[in-house]
């Protein structure tokens, strides 16, 4: 008498192969499991945070926001000097919110600066800029020199003889 052998069916073989990928799945994740508890006890043992750099700057920053938006003029010009890495339109908002809401000079100034600077087209800036912007930013100019902002009294004197501005007829009469 032969012994006959059994030969496993073609589903036997698929199902014997998706449990073995599945184990090495469970496997892999067991791991990752028991590293993360062991990263947090040693963490949580020796006194480490997740704060870091990035984030204890953005925290400050918020903080910085919470201020201006109470009418602090310190935190403004901090947050104003933050923003001077960044393109200019970052800090406008700002300077607008502080130059409306809390009447004061140098945000006057720093909106007029900020679009001046977002628009780039170095002394014929203003002749560039659409008609409504450009009004836009002289209001703010000159809001901020009948302040004695010294920035914005500046600006005004530098561009009393730019050709762009005496033949636009942009300045004030």
């Amino acid at each position: 008498m032969l012994a006959t052998i059994k030969l496993p069916t073609l589903k036997q073989i698929k199902m014997e192969s998706r449990i073995r990928k599945n184990a090495k799945w469970l496997v892999a994740l067991v791991v990752v499991f028991v590293l993360g508890v062991s990263i947090g006890t040693f963490r949580k043992r020796n006194g480490i945070t997740n704060a870091s750099p990035f984030t204890d700057s953005l925290e400050r920053t918020d903080s910085l926001w919470n201020r201006v938006r109470r009418g602090d003029t310190t935190a403004y010009l901090e947050l104003s000097g933050r923003y001077s890495d960044y393109p200019p339109e970052e800090i406008l908002f700002w300077a607008i919110y502080m130059a409306n809401r809390y009447d004061y000079s140098r945000a006057y100034s720093d909106v007029y600066f900020s679009l001046m600077s977002a628009y780039d087209y170095g002394d014929s800036t203003l002749c560039k800029m659409d008609t409504a912007t450009r009004n836009f930013a002289l209001k703010y100019l000159y809001i901020a020199a009948q302040r004695n902002e010294e920035m914005a009294v500046g600006e005004i004197e530098d561009k009393k003889t730019n050709e762009c501005w005496t033949k636009s007829n942009i300045m004030p009469r």
